[in-house]
């Protein structure tokens, strides 16, 4: 039997954190939710997960805390996926500018947003 994998999930939208995480541990995830950027900085100083996904807002530092981990060695290679309502470009390539990371616009399909974070996290173990 494969261990579980953890995702930390941070969106500051409580609504949207509950349904992502639902999602995820009915794929059989364990799931670490954040609702900000300042949590999800204490979770993954607790134990570093096998993936992160993040909203991308204005008002929350998503990038700042993507360029704080990807800084840090024993971090740098977690997978991270970028979620965004937004369509504005702008947000898409400072997401990429970020390093290994992909980006998903939220009206995506579930089947291939559950493929992209098993090919990450199946590429991340192998890291390890």
């Amino acid at each position: 039997m494969n261990p579980k994998k953890n995702i930390l999930i941070i969106d500051s939208d409580s609504d949207r954190l509950l349904k992502t995480c639902k999602l995820f541990v009915a794929q059989g995830y364990r799931v670490w939710p954040a609702d900000s950027c300042e949590l999800a900085v204490v979770s993954i100083g607790v134990k570093a997960p096998d993936l992160i996904l993040i909203d991308v807002k204005p008002e929350m530092d998503g990038f700042d805390f993507c360029k704080l981990i990807k800084g840090q060695d024993e971090f740098a290679n977690i997978p991270v996926v970028f979620l965004s309502f937004t369509k504005q470009l702008c947000f898409k390539m400072e997401a990429l500018t970020q390093g290994e990371v992909n980006f998903v616009p939220k009206n995506f399909n579930c089947n291939e947003l559950f493929g992209m974070v098993k090919k990450q996290i199946n590429a991340y173990t192998i890291q390890k």
